[in-house]
């Protein structure tokens, strides 16, 4: 009666919340224990008996080489939802109306990212050949919101956290 769910702190933010409750509405007997940790680790988490559930993100042009490595390990990897990044700013900042916004502009910006995606390289892997050397890697969203509040940086975040 016992489920352990590792999850990283984009599932954690989006996703895990309704999980849990949906779980606690259908199986009220059971105890459901929530692991935040970072992305490489919540597999690894599920294949050493840690995790009964792991909840992760990958992008869409590796889901099928990520679901064969599962499968190798008598895993199942089922996509639950898809997200989609976005800039978050303040309401008055001057991208908060924008439709959209060229990296060359997000450049002369102090930009918050989850560290998870920089270790992954989403960002770099987006614009390839853009510096961004203003870029600051944060473990918590909770942190990136406060920098957003606070007007001292704008962000890219998955759109769900």
């Amino acid at each position: 009666h016992n489920i352990h769910v590792a999850c990283d702190p984009a599932n954690s933010n989006a996703a895990v919340l309704d999980i849990v409750c949906q779980c606690k509405k259908l199986y009220p007997s059971v105890n459901l224990h929530v692991h935040e940790m970072l992305h490489g680790e919540v597999m690894r988490s599920v294949i050493e008996g840690k995790a009964t559930i792991g909840l992760s993100y990958t992008e869409d042009h590796a889901l099928a080489r990520h679901q064969e490595y599962a499968s190798d390990l008598n895993l199942v990897l089922q996509p639950i939802y898809s997200d989609e990044l976005c800039v978050c700013c303040w309401p008055e900042h001057p991208y908060a109306k924008a439709k959209s916004i060229s990296f060359n502009a997000l450049s002369e910006e102090p930009v918050a990212v989850f560290e998870g995606f920089l270790q992954q390289g989403i960002i770099k892997q987006v614009n390839a050949y853009q510096d961004f050397s203003n870029i600051c890697g944060f473990s918590s969203y909770e942190n990136i919101k406060r920098a957003i509040v606070n007007k001292q940086m704008i962000a890219i975040l998955p759109k769900l956290a």
